[in-house]
């Protein structure tokens, strides 16, 4: 499989959500166990922070 790479947001409690399309991917099911592997860690620009395809609530 070829490496893919999200950009998420880490909410106040310290949860970073895996987007659908991966869970679907990966067969990830609520419950399941997930191992991280950090590689390397990259700060990701603030434009790309903020540039979502979903809109923020009023």
């Amino acid at each position: 499989m070829d490496d893919v790479e999200i950009v998420g947001r880490v909410s106040a409690n310290g949860r970073i959500v895996i987007p659908k399309d991966i869970r679907d991917l990966l067969n990830i099911e609520d419950g399941d166990f997930v191992r991280i592997t950090i590689k390397e860690v990259i700060k990701v620009p603030k434009s790309a922070k903020t540039s979502s395809k979903r809109k923020k609530k009023k």
